[in-house]
């Protein structure tokens, strides 16, 4: 009865972070996270190479796209996310991104992200010069 108990519990916390690991990731993905993330690697690259016209572009894009593309802070993310919103919460902002206002906000966010990045290189290189 003690191991049935034991394996019953185990199986419940298991399945509450797999529940919990699948609100963040929900939220990430309605929310186009990977988008903005990815077209935030490619301005860097696109800078980096601006900047340095002599660097080799694959080694460039390799470096960028292991230290901040998707794959390199996805788990990152989803343990922050989990960390700073409860469960609750997590499910709030889900539904939020499945209405209208947030389906707009998911597809506007990296436009808007591409937006302020322009704005902050230009007052970079305003800075710079």
């Amino acid at each position: 009865m003690q191991v049935w108990s034991f394996s019953f519990l185990l199986f419940f916390l298991v399945s509450l972070n797999s529940f919990a690991s699948d609100l963040a990731e929900e939220y990430l993905v309605s929310s186009n996270w990977k988008v903005t993330i990815d077209q935030q690697v490619e301005n860097a690259i696109s800078n980096h190479l601006k900047s340095n016209p002599n660097s080799n572009k694959e080694q460039v894009a390799r470096f960028y796209q292991s230290t901040m593309g998707w794959d390199a802070i996805k788990v990152a993310v989803k343990k922050t996310i989990n960390a700073k919103f409860s469960q609750k919460e997590l499910a709030e902002i889900v539904d939020f991104y499945k209405t209208s206002a947030g389906s707009k906000l998911a597809t506007e966010s990296p436009a808007i992200s591409a937006a302020v990045m322009e704005v902050i290189v230009k007052n970079q290189s305003a800075y710079v010069k």
